[in-house]
């Protein structure tokens, strides 16, 4: 089980990742959904503050589309809430029975908001034996384009990524901390965590469901709508 917590703060709109941090990061984590077929994922996004977009999940076209709606307006509150973030994810797995338990959490800034603090949090993530992957993403630039009157101008933003916190975080929950500077670095580190995150089974028996409900609700409403001519006539 997974829960992918993703960074939607104003600041991953930079644009020293092409076009801007948070389209390559929804692509990237796209891509690593896609060679995760039998795991179920949650997704969670957080600025200022936290909260679950899809709580877990076999449906990873629902998380898909939910990573295709994400901006940094889909948190009505700026920061970077990192203590808030990982506390959100793990409650998404913590009545969890899954014989392998992590978060990866994609971040461009340090702490700066929330009640919660990261390594609080990552303590008690640690107690719950959910291993904590942290990516910060970004080059030592932050770039952000500001609209003038209807022309496009880039502003360079304060602070930065706070490396130090990420690797307190990782280290304390036994994962890993990544950093990445460009988009294909990053999808070499999604594409790490891929393997490092692998659980075998003994059993090879899988039951396939087939939906057959859509079937019987077609013929449940031509029947209706016949029952409804012939009473008419």
């Amino acid at each position: 089980d997974i829960a992918m917590v993703l960074d939607v703060s104003g600041s991953m709109e930079s644009v020293d990742f092409k076009p801007n941090r948070l389209a390559v990061a929804v692509d990237t984590i796209n891509s690593f959904i896609e060679d995760r077929p039998q795991d179920r994922i949650s997704f969670i996004i957080f600025a200022g503050t936290a909260y679950t977009r899809i709580p877990l999940t076999l449906d990873h076209e629902l998380i898909r589309q939910s990573l295709g709606e994400v901006s940094t307006e889909s948190v009505n509150q700026d920061g970077t809430a990192i203590g808030m973030a990982i506390s959100v994810g793990l409650n998404r797995l913590k009545k969890s029975d899954a014989a392998s338990r992590i978060m990866v959490l994609v971040t461009d800034g340090d702490n700066n908001a929330g009640a919660i603090n990261p390594t609080t949090a990552s303590e008690l993530a640690k107690d719950m034996g959910v291993k904590i992957y942290t990516i910060g993403v970004g080059t030592d630039q932050t770039i952000i384009p500001v609209n003038y009157f209807g022309q496009i101008r880039y502003q360079q933003a304060e602070g930065g990524l706070n490396e130090e916190l990420l690797q307190e975080i990782s280290n304390t929950t036994g994962g890993q901390y990544y950093r990445a500077k460009d988009a294909e670095s990053l999808n070499q580190i999604f594409d790490n965590i891929n393997q490092l995150e692998k659980s075998e089974f003994d059993r090879d028996n899988f039951r396939q469901y087939t939906e057959l409900a859509f079937d019987l609700i077609k013929v449940a409403l031509f029947l209706l709508l016949l029952g409804i001519f012939f009473d008419r006539f």
